[in-house]
């Protein structure tokens, strides 16, 4: 009976280093593994590393190991990234050229406008001084009257001013036209005809400006 007990004790001691062998065996492989997917990263960055070098400015660039395709396609979206902003240039541009042309525009109607304006209004007065009191200059022979009015003016001053568009604006054209006026009332006595026709146009130069204004 004991001579069974040690086979058998001996049996299992052998089957527990037969386990333990088998054991180390499994450990040393996965160790040589684990290894051997180090090395292939570490190689796999040493390459990638390698494939790339730094500019002038230090920054990194990709070597000429890229991929044709990859690097025709970095071309691509080169020359696009250039033909936007050259697009956006010359959409800038053309914006600018018509603003310029909108502003040229607006101005020239503003002259038309003045223009159509003032004329019609100076010939609203003309037709109220039937008798042509202030179609010319004062002459000079009455003395006092410079005297007195210290900025003559008169319808001929005023046309010609209309006609060469000298009146960048309708209020410009009132206020030569109210100067007018008043200068006849300031001179001239009440109820003189004169004076009486000066009260006719300044009414007729306000009534109209109003209805310009509108």
């Amino acid at each position: 009976g004991s001579g069974r007990d040690g086979e058998d004790e001996a049996s299992r001691d052998e089957s527990d280093k037969d386990m333990d062998i088998g054991m180390a065996v499994e450990s040393t492989e996965e160790s040589a593994s684990d290894l051997e997917s180090i090395a292939v990263g570490a190689t796999a960055i040493h390459d990638t590393s390698e494939s790339t070098s730094a500019d002038d400015d230090g920054h990194s660039t990709a070597s000429s190991s890229l991929k044709p395709e990859t690097s025709a396609r970095h071309g691509l979206r080169k020359r696009g990234e250039t033909g936007h902003a050259i697009s956006k240039l010359d959409a800038s541009g053309i914006c600018e050229k018509d603003v310029v042309a909108h502003k040229q525009e607006a101005e020239e109607l503003h002259r038309r406008c003045v223009s159509i304006a003032t004329s019609g209004i100076l010939l609203a007065m003309i037709r109220r001084d039937p008798l042509r009191l202030f179609a010319d200059p004062v002459p000079d022979s009455v003395e006092e009257y410079k005297k007195v009015v210290e900025k003559p003016i008169d319808f001929g001053i005023i046309r010609r001013r209309v006609l060469r568009g000298k009146y960048s604006s309708l209020s410009a054209f009132v206020a030569d036209a109210s100067l007018l006026c008043a200068n006849a009332l300031i001179f001239n006595p009440a109820g003189t005809i004169y004076a009486i026709t000066a009260k006719i146009l300044y009414e007729t130069l306000t009534d109209a400006e109003s209805r310009a204004a509108e």
